[in-house]
């Protein structure tokens, strides 16, 4: 049998019969258009979440995504980013070694912060944390279910990607806006996460041009091992929290820092009332941080969030 080219941009690429430069002039449009709408949601559910929300259900999940989002940068190794820029032959066997790594380094990554759980409950004396937090590693298998996107986004096929990915914000801010009204508490953002989640990951595999098998290759591996390792140095290198990013005279909106990179929204902390970029000094650094979207910190931590 002979051997098979490598694709063609007529092959890889959606184009419907446009060109190239034509479908990335849309792509940028269509971006554009989700991304506003994304973002949109996202505030909009800050702000009626808080309505609905304590101070003190803010203070677990603010509890939760400070102390596991900080280890993010131990999940943002590039896998998706070496998939879409790879051009090997046969793609699916392509995509499959990729969702096979995907899916080790995920699983190492839930062993480090299923060990932190406990931890961080010891260090802030809560024992209520670990519930919630165990829970939040639901959104892992989640994730990996999730690589499927990257196919359509390597086909620049952008409605199809943006789509698939609208699923999550939009079932997250249902089930989290209709627990809160319920009085779930912190559980509704916690429950809300994964729902949004999980229909994200369902839709994703439903839609996936090719079936989710394991096919682990060791040339893969160093191919995205070489890839990768400046990405996690780099991650390491700018996983110290910066000081005095948000305060309670602030509204914040972030999103979890080990999601992949095409899921989080970037953060910001904005004064309410006032265009001042820092807390006063009179602030107390223990008081919490009411949120935009979903939840902040105190000024002496990073404001990356949970999901």
């Amino acid at each position: 049998m002979p051997e098979r080219a490598p694709d063609s941009p007529a092959d890889r690429f959606a184009l419907a019969g446009r060109g190239l430069r034509e479908q990335t002039a849309r792509g940028t449009l269509i971006n554009a258009v989700f991304l506003i709408g994304f973002n949109a949601l996202g505030l909009l559910k800050g702000f009626v979440v808080a309505a609905l929300l304590s101070a003190s259900d803010y203070g677990v999940w603010a509890i939760i995504v400070i102390g596991l989002g900080t280890l993010g940068w131990l999940k943002q190794v590039g896998i998706g980013d070496k998939y879409v820029q790879q051009a090997e032959a046969d793609q699916e066997l392509a995509f499959q070694r990729a969702f096979t790594l995907e899916l080790i380094t995920t699983a190492a990554y839930g062993v480090v912060v299923a060990a932190v759980i406990p931890v961080l409950a010891l260090v802030y004396g809560e024992p209520k944390l670990i519930a919630p937090a165990a829970f939040t590693l639901l959104l892992l298998p989640a994730a990996i279910l999730q690589a499927a996107i990257w196919v359509h986004y390597r086909r620049m096929a952008f409605v199809r990607q943006r789509a698939l990915e609208a699923i999550d914000p939009i079932i997250t801010f249902a089930v989290t806006v209709a627990l809160a009204v319920a009085g779930a508490g912190y559980w509704s953002l916690v429950i809300g996460a994964v729902c949004g989640a999980w229909a994200a990951a369902a839709g994703a595999v439903w839609h996936s041009p090719y079936p989710l098998r394991l096919r682990y290759d060791r040339g893969t591996l160093r191919s995205y091992a070489g890839f990768s390792w400046p990405l996690l140095l780099a991650g390491a290198a700018g996983s110290s929290p910066p000081r005095d990013r948000c305060s309670p005279a602030t509204t914040c909106s972030a999103s979890p820092g080990w999601v992949p990179s095409r899921w989080r929204a970037r953060s910001s902390c904005t004064p309410i009332g006032s265009t001042r970029s820092s807390p006063p000094r009179s602030t107390p650094r223990s008081a919490p941080c009411a949120t935009g979207a979903i939840s902040c910190s105190s000024p002496s931590s990073s404001p990356t969030a949970w999901p």
